[in-house]
């Protein structure tokens, strides 16, 4: 019997899978600490699986406006990753190593970017855990972002221009995670891109 974190931020639409995920292992004999938003403690709480909250958590799901903001067709990823995620990822990281203590292994969503930090402070595996094609970023099969449908239309001319469009994305984002490189005294480079796909075990849903 295994202790296992399961860690993710966002909407219902990143909890509830990760819920089914918790049950099934459950059901196999392992102990399950959900380490998310306090928003979902009851409802975490109320299948019978342990509550750890983790920050940010400043915005309320029925925070309508602020909601409308991080939606933003245009501005809205890089309000949500730049200007919430990570300019509170110390928080993220003390609040995730306080869920993990004791733990055998963490699972996490995307964009918990403190997962493998903690789970190598802990010396325990962890999985990464895409719920969208798109977190893989991939050249082959793009994603088209709302707002810039368009691009869509570069899908033809292959890979190498596919990659282009993918090399300029990682420029426009390439400050993003100054406070996460700060913290680990890394050397600048853009892990929203490429973290979770170093070194780990990888799970497409």
């Amino acid at each position: 019997m295994s202790r296992i974190v399961i860690t993710t931020l966002g909407s219902l639409g990143d909890l509830h899978p990760f819920i089914g995920l918790a049950i099934a292992l459950h059901d196999r004999g392992h102990d399950i600490i959900f380490a998310t938003v306090k928003d979902y403690r009851s409802r975490i709480e109320v299948i019978g699986f342990q509550f750890h909250s983790i920050r940010p958590d400043h915005v309320s799901m029925d925070d309508k406006e602020m909601l409308a903001m991080m939606m933003d067709l245009r501005r809205g990823p890089e309000r949500v990753i730049r200007d919430y995620i990570l300019a509170n990822i110390r928080d993220t990281y003390n609040d995730l190593l306080d869920a993990a203590q004791g733990a055998d292994l963490i699972v996490s969503a995307e964009l918990i970017y403190t997962s493998r930090i903690v789970a190598e402070k802990m010396q325990i595996p962890w999985v990464f855990c895409a719920l969208a094609p798109a977190s893989f970023f991939s050249a082959y099969d793009p994603l088209v972002l709302p707002g810039f449908e368009g691009l869509a239309k570069l899908r033809s001319f292959g890979v190498s221009v596919n990659q282009t469009v993918m090399n300029f994305a990682k420029f426009m984002s390439r400050d993003w995670g100054k406070p996460l490189l700060t913290m680990i005294r890394l050397p600048r480079f853009n892990f929203i891109f490429t973290e979770c796909f170093i070194e780990q075990m990888i799970i497409e849903h």
